[in-house]
């Protein structure tokens, strides 16, 4: 039997059988390709098993059997029992990345696994390409096309930038994911419910068709703001000095400059028309603190985040979590530019 329990959604268990599971047949594809009809009689198992409730996430339900059902007959190996357990602080369909995140972890998790029954030697930098290629075809079956980026920060950890048709660039250098260069960041969730394919009609129809050539330099200006700010980020990171228990002249411009940017990039996104009253109250409450911040994501509701900097203070910090939290919204601060994927033990 291979148990699956998805704590955040249900306390009952899904129960799948192994002899189903292994009597599937694959055809070993790409790093980058999946067995389509593999992941289709997937489907159809899910939705034969699992109760309505779980049918919202049926995608990731597909990716986890999967994942386990390619893995294990990759390496020549029978799927064996077993209960995955999956539980995440980060909200789900969110945009935030959670099913980056449920890929990675998962990923990670059965190549370990797999690793330990063939007593293979250990390649830290080679498990996590590994690990990252099973982690995308996950990411593809649970999206369609994804860019890669996700799941590969989930990975290696750092930050990294995109650009359509080109490879991924790391911003900051190896060496610092995982020591004090890391950015800190209020997340903050508007408690309004996002429509990414009506914000995308939204601004297709009401600025890309109604207005291009205005539409085409907003996009322009964003570009820039993107990469000047990958670029300040970058100079952050690798400075190797920017700990928030110190503070230097040097980093404290850079900073500025990034709280800039975020402003610029806010009025950019407003200006195609995919903020919102709640995400504008966001901005105006942090802003009480000295805090700037914006959307992230798709916008429409959803999350914002405010860059947190050496020079705000744990008061002002405090402060605006009470008032966020006052009016309705919930926040939690976290850290970008951490490690990606590690092993653990409870």
């Amino acid at each position: 039997m291979l148990r699956v329990n998805l704590l955040n959604y249900s306390k009952k268990s899904l129960d799948f059988d192994l002899q189903i599971l292994r009597s599937l047949s694959y055809d070993l594809k790409t790093v980058t390709e999946i067995d389509n009809v593999l992941r289709d009689n997937l489907t159809q198992i899910v939705l034969d098993t699992c109760p309505e409730e779980h049918l919202l996430h049926s995608e990731g339900l597909v990716a986890l059997l999967y994942l386990c059902v390619a893995i294990f007959k990759e390496s020549d190996l029978d799927l064996m029992p077993m209960e995955i357990v999956v539980s995440s602080d980060i909200p789900m369909g969110a945009g935030l990345g959670s099913s980056a995140a449920f890929s990675v972890a998962l990923a990670g998790a059965l190549f370990h696994l797999q690793n330990g029954l063939k007593r293979r030697s250990e390649d830290e930098e080679a498990d996590r390409y590994v690990i990252c290629k099973w982690a995308f075809k996950s990411e593809k079956i649970i999206h369609g096309n994804p860019s890669g980026l996700d799941n590969s920060i989930c990975t290696y950890g750092g930050i990294m930038s995109y650009t359509t048709g080109q490879s991924l660039k790391p911003i900051n250098n190896s060496s610092s994911a995982g020591n004090s260069s890391c950015l800190r960041v209020l997340l903050i969730n508007s408690c309004v419910s996002r429509n990414t394919k009506a914000l995308i009609s939204h601004v297709k129809e009401n600025r890309i068709n109604l207005m291009p050539k205005v539409t085409a330099s907003i996009f322009e200006a964003m570009d820039r703001v993107a990469r000047e700010a990958a670029e300040t980020v970058g100079k952050l990171l690798n400075n190797n000095n920017n700990s928030y228990s110190t503070r230097h002249s040097h980093d404290q411009s850079l900073f500025h400059k990034l709280e800039e940017l975020v402003d610029a990039n806010q009025g950019l996104l407003a200006s195609l028309g995919v903020s919102h009253p709640s995400l504008e109250r966001i901005i105006s409450i942090t802003a009480q603190q000295k805090m700037h911040a914006k959307l992230t994501g798709a916008g429409g509701g959803g999350f914002a985040y405010a860059l947190i900097t050496p020079w705000h203070t744990d008061a002002q910090i405090d402060q605006v979590k009470m008032d966020l939290e006052s009016e309705g919204f919930v926040c939690w601060e976290t850290k970008l530019a951490g490690d990606g994927v590690k092993y653990s033990r409870n």
